[in-house]
């Protein structure tokens, strides 16, 4: 979100949730398939497992908020040092609302204060809009 046409801010990822995970899991672990130790496969994927599917929710999400109906744009947000992130962000810019949410697999794990912080680093790009700070989580599927 708010990314310059020639800046190298941008990241590029693989949209197809069973590319994510062949790449991910399988693939690099092909020796593991081709000496058959599937058991050292298993707990490899068990290792990264919550992560994966963190961000297939975030995806997830993104994805759902863009079929609404007054959305015109959604992404997410990171700063240049990569320390502070945004996981979704949903414009409805013909009537100036946004919505911001941080995405938990648990959601007893979102904190409405580390989204305000997260908030006040964007929050000149969003002069005059209403702005929704939400947590979403599997509950909200």
């Amino acid at each position: 979100m708010w990314a310059k046409p020639n800046s190298q801010g941008v990241r590029f990822y693989i949209d197809d949730c069973f590319l994510m995970f062949w790449f991910r899991f399988i693939e690099k672990n092909r020796t593991l398939v081709e000496l058959g130790k599937f058991d050292l496969l298993e707990e490899s994927i068990l290792n990264e497992y919550t992560q994966f599917s963190g961000l297939v929710l975030e995806k997830y999400f993104r994805q759902l908020y863009g079929e609404k109906d007054r959305v015109t744009e959604v992404s997410h947000w990171w700063d240049n040092q990569g320390e502070h992130e945004i996981d979704l962000i949903a414009l409805e810019r013909l009537d100036h609302q946004a919505t911001i949410a941080e995405v938990k697999r648990n959601p007893n794990k979102f904190s409405y204060q580390t989204l305000e912080a997260k908030y006040e680093h964007i929050k000149k790009n969003l002069r005059g809009y209403k702005v929704n700070l939400i947590g979403l989580s599997m509950q909200d599927m």
